[in-house]
């Protein structure tokens, strides 16, 4: 490992133990991060050369390809279910709901498109990661962030790019794990209506992702702590993604994926009956999520 290496894995670490002390519930001081070192070092810093080597896969061998390797690194098979074939040009606005972890990875994989870009949080150890972040939209809660994120989607789509946003902005419930998953639906951004007025020859493609967290780690004494759904499935990633970094070998997870087939804006007014394309997407989302649901009950078939 050069010298360069070791010094980007190493600040990738740091960053990174300062979120797992943040999602324990804890300030990410100096004192906590000293307290809780031997817990966290460990996985922060397999984490952190996995990601540091992810970075360079994405700027040797593309996205698609390396989010396909990082799949691999922690312990997840994945399974897709398609309506159709993904369009490999063009502009494309892909609408995904958001139970984190690997979602974005298995989206990535699975699209085979080198011009993604997602819009991500931009946590501070993911803007450690320059290839990704080539590929990263950034966005936040402040109105400024906000705007020059949605002009940022507007360019690349009208670049014939495509875009992977996560409406709800926020983790939302693993749909085989959790209850809400069709409540966080209802609550998508109406940005979607302005991106496909200013890109109206947008196709947009609907996923749905599951089955990326360990049922026994949400019903864990430990995350039962946490009151709020979404802060204890926040909890079980990270002792998730703590013991896969770990013992490498596990816990492995089968996580699902489903793409819907891709439509157009005036498709989108059609099935809308005068209502918002927001509206119509969300009633198509509901739809796909629950033969989503269906296909992990064993009900209907993997087609890839």
């Amino acid at each position: 490992m050069t010298a360069e290496r070791i010094a980007r894995v190493g600040e990738l670490r740091r960053a990174i133990s300062e979120e797992m002390v943040k999602v324990l519930g804890l300030s990410p001081s100096a004192r906590n991060r000293l307290l809780l070192g031997p817990l966290i070092w460990p996985p922060a810093h397999r984490f952190a050369s996995v990601a540091a080597f992810f970075d360079r896969m994405v700027a040797d061998s593309g996205l698609p390809e390396a989010a396909r390797w990082a799949l691999t690194q922690f312990a997840t098979r994945l399974r897709v279910r398609r309506r159709a074939e993904v369009p490999g040009e063009g502009p494309l606005l892909v609408a995904s709901n958001h139970p984190g972890t690997v979602d974005g990875l298995a989206i990535a994989a699975s699209l085979n498109r080198q011009d993604l870009k997602i819009v991500a949080s931009g946590l501070p150890f993911v803007r450690g990661l320059p290839s990704l972040g080539r590929h990263l939209i950034y966005i936040s809660h402040e109105p400024h962030t906000r705007a020059t994120a949605l002009r940022s989607m507007i360019r690349h789509l009208r670049d014939g790019g495509s875009v992977l946003i996560f409406p709800s902005g926020n983790v939302d419930p693993d749909p085989a794990v959790l209850p809400g998953a069709d409540r966080a639906l209802e609550g998508w951004s109406r940005s979607l209506d302005l991106l496909l007025r200013s890109v109206p020859e947008t196709r947009v493609l609907l996923t749905i992702v599951s089955d990326v967290v360990l049922p026994a780690l949400v019903q864990n004494p430990l995350t039962r702590l946490r009151k709020e759904l979404r802060d204890r499935q926040k909890l079980a990633e990270f002792l998730q993604v703590s013991l896969q970094m770990i013992l490498r070998w596990g816990p492995s997870l089968t996580a699902r994926l489903s793409l819907g087939e891709p439509i157009g804006a005036e498709e989108l007014q059609t099935k809308g009956a005068g209502q918002s394309p927001t509206y119509a997407l969300v009633e198509n989302a509901k739809s796909l999520l629950a033969d989503h649901l269906a296909w992990g009950r064993g009900k209907l078939q993997t087609t890839s």
